[in-house]
């Protein structure tokens, strides 16, 4: 055999070990994706467990403290001073029973400013939904309380998303007020 067949038939022995090193490795790199996608779906499905585990805590800890606000609420001397601004209106309270009120709804402002900050977060993705109408629920109080407009103590994510929502409401009052005034001329 001459040198330039040996080396040829080296070449080939070569090409064809080269050949199988690639099969091997591409054997190799296959197991490893797919170890490393099971592990990934492993640990989101870990994130998302853990992620509804919060949002329970979070609901059951919601429901603790209304209802240990409630249970506060009726021992209260301060229910007769609610039930008669409910009642009455603002302009029917002393000063001491608007202490009390003020003091009730920044308690109150607070608690939906902490949800707020969830809801930033993610952790509260169903108060998304509410926040719109608590906040329409309770504009007249935070109002006639002088909350609103809120001040430099609230965050301006806060502040901002507040706005954007009495805004909202300030134009559907406009807006139902033109199509009643309209129905009027017809």
């Amino acid at each position: 055999m001459s040198f330039t067949e040996i080396t040829a038939v080296l070449g080939n022995l070569g090409g064809f070990i080269g050949a199988i090193a690639v099969v091997v490795t591409l054997f190799y790199l296959a197991t490893e994706v797919k170890h490393s996608k099971e592990a990934t779906e492993a640990n989101t499905r870990s994130l998302e467990e853990g992620r509804n585990l919060a949002l329970v805590q979070t609901y059951q800890a919601n429901l603790f403290r209304k209802s240990d606000y409630l249970m506060r609420l009726s021992e209260s001397p301060m229910l007769p001073a609610r039930l008669k601004y409910f009642e009455l209106g603002y302009n029917a309270l002393d000063s001491t029973e608007r202490f009390y009120m003020r003091t009730t709804i920044l308690s109150q402002v607070a608690d939906v400013t902490a949800r707020h900050y969830a809801m930033e977060k993610g952790l509260a993705p169903e108060y998304l939904e509410v926040f719109p109408a608590l906040l329409r629920e309770q504009r007249k109080s935070w109002e006639e309380f002088g909350i609103f407009p809120l001040g430099d103590e609230f965050r301006e994510s806060f502040k901002r998303d507040v706005e954007r929502v009495f805004s909202e409401q300030d134009e559907e009052v406009a807006a139902a007020g033109a199509a009643h005034s309209s129905e009027d001329n017809v």
